[in-house]
């Protein structure tokens, strides 16, 4: 199971979600991507996430956006959509995604099972929704809800298949490169010239990071650490590479062994002989990756205790 960002809508307003719920979409062999299309076109009920047999759960609305989906409860839920499967092997991959994904998510926000609710509970909670869902989809299958939250719990002890860092194709070969050093993770391996740096999908925040500019370029790098604020790193050139450790001109950005997770990031070019143009994105959990920024701008969020998980660099 992997999460792909494909945000279609900002919602209905502002979310802090309290709990994660299952819904159904009662729409049988409609995959996850029909329904990113639809929602694309009308948005009115969309879901933060939808997911279908074939592994992917795409993220449709920001996790602090809300969605109308349960009625009452709509300010307390983080919902997902999981497919109506048409064969049992569909099911089956359906329900392996969506244990794994439901363990991820939990792990992410820092609850137990006791946090994950079906639309049928939310229905009975906080009223506004007469809808049972997933209950008669699962037991159609031979399964309960009783057994999906086991599944998860279960999942959460074991543990998950991490994704590794997938950099992709460097734009060009600007000789810029950077090195992310990940929660849980530790130090990456250096990318350059816009690959991505640190991973998706695992819920881990990017705590360090270190960069090595073009000939000639120095740079300012002001990154804002959770619980810490913003700090600001100067000097920053390619006269030397302290590897893993810190140093006057290839310092650590942010923290290595306090699990403070980087969470905005502003590049300022002081020394630029090649005039070469820098920008960047960054991959912020729950909310996927923004806009490139240009130097000089911040890139990230602030307040909301959403750390960054990859970023790209580029300069071109």
């Amino acid at each position: 199971m992997r999460i792909k960002e494909n945000i279609v809508s900002w919602g209905h307003g502002s979310l802090s979600p309290s709990y994660i719920c299952i819904h159904e979409t009662a729409n049988p062999g409609a995959t996850a991507w029909n329904h990113v299309c639809y929602w694309s076109g009308d948005d009115t009920y969309a879901v933060h996430y939808v997911m279908d047999w074939d592994g992917i759960a795409y993220h449709c609305v920001p996790d602090n956006r809300l969605c109308w989906q349960v009625g009452n409860g709509n300010a307390y839920v983080l919902g997902i959509e999981l497919c109506h499967a048409t064969s049992a092997a569909q099911f089956q991959a359906v329900w392996d995604n969506a244990v794994e994904w439901a363990a991820v998510m939990l792990k992410r926000y820092g609850w137990g099972t006791a946090r994950l609710i079906s639309h049928a509970q939310a229905s009975q909670w906080w009223g506004g929704s007469d809808h049972t869902d997933p209950i008669g989809y699962f037991a159609a299958y031979g399964k309960s809800w009783e057994q999906f939250v086991a599944a998860v719990a279960k999942r959460m002890k074991e543990g998950k298949p991490v994704n590794k860092q997938e950099p992709g194709q460097p734009v060009n070969n600007s000789g810029l490169y950077y090195r992310a050093h990940v929660s849980n993770l530790g130090w990456l391996s250096s990318v350059r010239d816009g690959q991505v740096a640190g991973t998706i999908g695992n819920a881990y925040a990017m705590e360090a990071l270190k960069i090595k500019p073009p000939e000639g370029m120095e740079l300012t790098v002001k990154a804002h650490v959770s619980n810490v604020g913003w700090r600001t790193w100067t000097g920053i050139d390619g006269s030397e590479n302290s590897g893993e450790g810190s140093s006057p001109h290839d310092p650590i950005i942010g923290s290595v062994g306090k699990s403070q997770g980087i969470e905005a990031i502003e590049i300022d070019v002081t020394k630029n002989p090649k005039k070469l143009k820098v920008s960047y994105r960054v991959h912020v959990g729950g909310h996927g990756w923004g806009p490139w920024i240009h130097a000089g701008y911040a890139a990230g969020t602030t307040g909301i205790g959403a750390a960054i998980e990859a970023i790209q660099i580029k300069a071109v």
